[in-house]
């Protein structure tokens, strides 16, 4: 077999593995009898907005007051990934297609994108390395688990697979552009074009993504040759047109500020470059003149509009995890740092996320910076910035690991070619045989079992969210407005919603679960927009408090699970984050001891009175009616030193029948260090009173607690006003 056919055949094999990676396993978790379960909450937002895009194709809204409630909100997200599902389910249905075939076409696209990223890695491989570097990469990334692969596979319906491809199609237009030589030539005319209408693309799809055109100007700055600078600017030019219908959606001032910095960037540097060019100054000090333009037009531009630059600051360090916003950050996985969002471990964590390729990956990005350095070829130093950018994203956001896996399977793709490089034609190819192994091996077993989690609403939710749909009224009094056309508002507008709107009071995590499937307002939502005001209700300990912020929300149900109220076996639970967001004192709810167990420490969570009292517990747990203190305990603790600081570590701890009996013993006690509260949070320490405020509607679990079997239905309340 010729050599063609060889490479042909080897990345159909990456195309084929990573679709049925992305498929089989999680297969029966998305489609089942009559529906399909889209996986995360942002997955039912893009299909809410595209089943109202296709009501009206090609005509999308951009306000949806169905989002949340007060208020409703602007489409947050750039239109193109919700054009691509909307088009194709238009065409597939001859302009008339049902809402099953919308719904399959929503949840195969992101596995058809995500399947095909080893023909655009190959592609770019090829490019900056070598075929066999190329098929390498193909490999690496066709397995690679992780954010990577949870983008891209079955019923994962968000714009992330798709806006990782266009940046990655984008910069191997420009690459392929530099090098198709003369720079004056049709062809590179052409190809610089479609890296403009790649990077247009891109930022239609995620107008936040202003890193990609930094990274080609930084690029530019760095290595000011001619060629890059005009294949960028040729490219930003473009870019700017095609984002131009996407101007007014969420972010949209900053990117038309990249596209802008992007070209005067360019233009100053060709300026530059001719000067010198004309002059005949030495060119080592063209960087030293561009540095000093750069800072001038920073302090122009800050001096000129210091509003924006300001947002924009504070804008990086919130999700860089600095700043007083920082902790909010902390309580979203996706935007922690990858050693610490998943896996018990760092360790554990990069193999969840990257396999081993991070192995191969960080070595040859120091090797390729020293390559770049040596040959000053533009592609290569574009690459290596890109790669370095992506990698120290990665690093210290999670959200950007799918765009690291891509950097970082060109970079083990070179290194493995690099390996199988030496000795004789058997040795090379037993070499290549034996890292094939390890890339199979090591990805598929971190990945399969990932593709078998499902993330989508449970049979619990759908009773609750079903029940909501078919039992409660419609918010807008016309059930026909969900899918009405709304434009979007312009700053400082308002929409005039009808006396009968209401929200259901619902965590952030689940409020396009309520959109989406009951088809009411939710009072937060996935953007996080609404959940201190519905934090606050959930960790309320009075009546009275709790009417006040039912009132602010405008709620007239509220929807609980057991995430919110209660706590597994390790001691995990949503409301440390309901905590967070709700801006109240943590210390007041819930104190962290550690019990010595043969000289081992474990973590003990303590439940004190308020716990128990919070709306979120007080009506999950004891479903709003009259409970008394069954299970109360005082801990005697003492301050111990260990590596992370002073710990509490419990001394002693005693249960007692009723709660005035803990308080009797802790006043006979003052000297010691005492604390009242519970063990166990299913049991409340303190005498809690009935909730008339709020009535019981609905339970995915009726049976009642206390009845030998774990809590965990979904409950539904409506709030009597």
């Amino acid at each position: 077999m010729t050599r063609p056919r060889l490479v042909a055949g080897a990345l159909a094999l990456c195309v084929a593995a990573a679709f049925a990676l992305r498929t089989i396993p999680s297969y029966h978790l998305v489609f089942s009898p009559g529906e399909v379960n889209f996986q995360e909450s942002d997955g039912w937002f893009h299909m809410r907005t595209v089943h109202n895009l296709l009501a009206h194709f090609p005509f999308r809204s951009g306000f949806d007051p169905y989002a949340i409630y007060p208020g409703g909100a602007n489409v947050p997200t750039g239109p193109l990934f919700d054009y691509v599902l909307g088009g194709a389910a238009w065409l597939m249905g001859a302009g008339s297609p049902s809402p099953a075939l919308i719904d399959k076409v929503g949840a195969w696209t992101p596995a058809v994108l995500g399947a095909s990223f080893p023909l655009l890695v190959f592609w770019v491989g090829r490019r900056l390395f070598s075929e066999s570097g190329g098929l390498f990469a193909a490999a690496w990334i066709a397995l690679m688990p992780g954010g990577f692969l949870w983008a891209g596979h079955l019923g994962m319906t968000d714009h992330h697979v798709l806006e990782t491809w266009l940046a990655l199609a984008t910069f191997g237009l420009v690459c392929e552009a530099m090098e198709a030589a003369p720079v004056s030539s049709r062809r590179a005319l052409w190809l610089t074009a479609a890296a403009g209408l790649a990077l247009g693309a891109f930022l239609c799809t995620r107008p936040a993504g202003v890193f990609i055109p930094a990274i080609l100007m930084a690029t530019v700055l760095l290595l000011p040759a001619r060629i890059l600078a005009l294949t960028s600017l040729g490219t930003f030019v473009v870019g700017t047109f095609v984002f131009l219908p996407a101007v007014g959606v969420l972010w949209s001032e900053y990117t038309l500020l990249s596209l802008a910095a992007g070209i005067g960037v360019t233009l100053v540097v060709l300026g530059i470059d001719w000067l010198w060019r004309r002059r005949h100054w030495p060119s080592a000090m063209m960087p030293l003149a561009l540095l000093v333009l750069v800072a001038g037009a920073v302090l122009a531009l800050t001096l000129l509009q210091p509003r924006l630059l300001v947002a924009l600051r504070t804008e990086i360090l919130r999700v860089a995890g600095f700043g007083p916003e920082s902790r909010f950050v902390g309580t979203v996985t996706e935007m922690q740092p990858l050693i610490r969002a998943y896996g018990s471990s760092p360790l554990d964590a990069l193999f969840q996320q990257l396999g081993v390729a991070w192995m191969f990956a960080i070595p040859a990005l120091a090797v390729a910076g020293v390559w770049a350095w040596r040959v000053r070829r533009p592609a290569a130093t574009l690459f290596v910035v890109w790669s370095a950018v992506m990698t120290v994203a990665g690093f210290m956001e999670t959200r950007m690991v799918v765009y690291y896996a891509v950097n970082a399977a060109l970079l083990a793709g070179a290194a493995c070619a690099w390996l199988t490089g030496f000795g004789s034609d058997l040795q090379r190819r037993l070499t290549t045989v034996v890292l094939g192994a390890v890339i199979v091996a090591t990805n598929l077993v971190a990945a399969v079992p990932q593709m078998k989690i499902s993330a989508g609403p449970g049979s619990d939710w759908r009773q609750a969210l079903e029940w909501l749909r078919d039992h409660s009224p419609e918010p807008m009094n016309d059930a026909t407005a969900y899918f009405k056309r709304f434009p979007a508002l312009r700053a400082g507008q308002s929409f005039d919603y009808p006396p009968s709107a209401y929200s259901v009071a619902v965590w952030w995590d689940f409020g396009y679960w309520v959109e989406s499937i009951a088809r009411r307002m939710p009072s937060s939502n996935g953007t996080q927009a609404g959940a201190t005001v519905t934090a606050r209700l959930l960790t309320d300990t009075s009546a009275e408090d709790a009417r006040v912020t039912v009132s602010e929300l405008g709620a007239r149900y509220l929807v609980l699970d057991p995430t919110v109220a209660l706590f597994d076996r390790l001691g995990r639970s949503q409301f440390t984050n309901v905590l967070i967001w709700s801006r109240r004192f943590g210390g007041q709810y819930l104190r962290l001891f550690f019990s010595n167990e043969n000289g081992t420490l474990r973590p003990v969570v303590f439940y004190l009175p308020d716990f128990y009292r919070s709306m979120a517990v007080r009506l999950y747990t004891f479903d709003g009616k009259p409970a008394h203190a069954e299970s109360v305990w005082v801990v005697s603790s003492r301050p111990y030193s260990s590596r992370g600081g002073l710990i509490d570590v419990i001394s002693q701890a005693r249960e007692f029948g009723t709660d005035q009996e803990a308080r009797e013993f802790i006043a006979q006690h003052p000297e010691d260090t005492l604390t009242l509260g519970g063990m166990d949070p299913s049991k409340t320490c303190v005498e809690l009173e009935a909730m008339p405020d709020f009535r019981e509607v609905f339970s995915s679990d009726p049976r009642p607690p206390g009845t030998g079997h774990a809590i965990r239905g979904v409950k539904v309340f409506e709030i009597v006003r």
